[in-house]
């Protein structure tokens, strides 16, 4: 079973990615501003996205509503249009969810940042509920699968909108469990515990923002942080990696990486706009504690985990 929620917080502040530029915190308070009566369009474009099956991973398809990258749109909310880090992490989740021992099966609980039209984010709510089936198929003897939660974020309340549409329109079909079909039937019977959980929150980064997040999400730290095109102004860099190591759970005493938190970026150095080297990206990390492995260098294209370092 999945539980999905989409309504929003009702203490979400209005914010867009543009005011970043600007270098403006809130809503402006000169009424005559044309920006901040600005109200953002129906979505243009539709993004299809097709991912290939596997033994352990079918088929994903996944539709998504959104503008292209040069309109009037993006330049105020840069996440209601798909960049080409996405489909780098997306390629590298797929690959998870078709390992036994991957991401997905191993950790409980998942947190994306920056979603924007939730390309990544959505994809994983699929891997997620193909592998809690598998495991329900598997545990018909009686075991009892593990719960998974997954969080996905985004600063921009313009982006958040969207990003819930789309959610909607791409659930993912979820199979019964052996004990919700013997129950059938059954006046007196309960709803069974989800299995799976989704929201979609607001998540401005920041050691404080976080701080006043945390509450959303039970106090609980996360196995898995995920994103891509996160950053294209150094001066994000040092609030995305305080709600990074804020948010993500602390290090096992192992020497085994495979079951470890661990925060996965992907960055493009070429994008439009950009200003932030790969080198800031990881000097910033260490700084705050983090050790990085390459996962993918592809032209200006780079896909890092990133993990507690080791003593």
């Amino acid at each position: 079973m999945m539980e999905i929620s989409l309504q929003p917080n009702p203490d979400e502040t209005p914010w867009i990615d543009a005011w970043i530029r600007w270098e403006r915190d809130a809503m402006g308070t000169d009424d005559s501003d044309e920006d901040d009566d600005y109200q953002p369009e129906s979505p243009t474009h539709t993004f299809a996205c097709r991912y290939a099956g596997t033994s352990q991973c079918p088929a994903i398809d996944i539709s998504l509503r959104g503008f292209p990258s040069d309109s009037q749109e993006t330049w105020n909310s840069t996440g209601l249009t798909l960049w080409r880090s996405s489909e780098h992490l997306c390629e590298y989740l797929v690959k998870e969810a078709s390992s036994p021992r991957g991401l997905f099966a191993e950790h409980q609980r998942f947190l994306e940042l920056g979603s924007g039209l939730g390309r990544s984010g959505i994809l994983a709510l699929h891997c997620l509920s193909i592998m809690t089936n598998n495991n329900i198929d598997d545990d018909s003897a009686g075991g009892e699968p593990r719960r998974k939660f997954l969080c996905l974020t985004d600063g921009d309340t313009d982006v958040l909108r969207q990003l819930r549409e789309n959610v909607q329109q791409n659930q993912p079909c979820t199979n019964k469990s052996n004990n919700d079909t013997k129950e059938e039937g059954n006046a007196n019977h309960t709803t069974p515990t989800p299995i799976v959980t989704v929201n979609c929150s607001q998540l401005r980064w920041g050691y404080e923002s976080t701080k006043a997040f945390l509450p959303s999400v039970d106090q609980q730290p996360f196995d898995v942080i995920f994103g891509s095109d996160l950053i294209y102004v150094a001066k994000n860099i040092p609030p995305l990696f305080e709600t990074v190591t804020t948010l993500l759970a602390p290090k096992q005493e192992s020497l085994c990486t495979c079951s470890s938190s661990c925060f996965i970026m992907a960055h493009c150095t070429r994008r439009e706009g950009n200003e932030v080297s790969v080198e800031m990206v990881l000097e910033a990390a260490e700084s705050f504690g983090l050790e990085h492995s390459v996962v993918e260098e592809d032209d200006d294209i780079s896909l890092f985990v990133f993990r507690w370092k080791r003593n």
